[in-house]
């Protein structure tokens, strides 16, 4: 018995012919599901910076945090907070970035009290888009520390 193999290469394969491919994987990728983050914010500084801060009455200042805890679809997350407040609770201008553990990051934007759009990331999250909303309460003084929680949901 005589048996023949023979295959085809084909190198360079695009994206766009992967995703054609698969078109059900790219839809399941896309879909939209529950986003869950805790963590904990540390004031590193709190400044006037017209800038940053505009038109917003005075006195306003950028407050810059650092961030650690959890959320769904990352893990262990770090990362910052900048937003602008007035004295004593107006904030606004509120941009945060998440950090997964191996490096892809997720962007938020604020656009209402307590409210945030996801704005695409790095890695998997480079198209990603949500909206959220957010809670906090002030657990410490020296430093300025407050507990955090993010829910909506996230597409990527």
């Amino acid at each position: 018995m005589l048996m023949a193999l023979t295959a085809c290469q084909k190198d360079n394969i695009t994206v766009e012919e992967q995703n054609g491919a698969y078109p059900e994987v790219l839809a399941l990728k896309k879909h939209p599901v529950p986003f869950h983050a805790e963590f904990i914010s540390t004031v590193l500084s709190a400044n006037p910076n017209p800038a940053v801060c505009n038109g917003m009455g005075a006195p306003t200042f950028n407050l810059l945090q650092s961030l650690e805890g959890n959320a769904t679809h990352m893990g262990n997350i770090t990362g910052s907070i900048s937003s602008c407040i007035t004295p004593p609770t107006t904030i606004f201008n509120g941009e945060v970035t998440f950090e997964a553990a191996n490096g892809d990051l997720l962007y938020f934007e604020q656009t209402g009290p307590l409210t945030f759009d996801i704005n695409g990331g790095t890695g998997r999250f480079e198209d990603a888009s949500g909206s959220i909303t957010g809670g906090f309460v002030l657990i410490g003084t020296n430093p300025i520390m407050f507990s955090n929680e993010f829910n909506g949901e996230i597409q990527y």
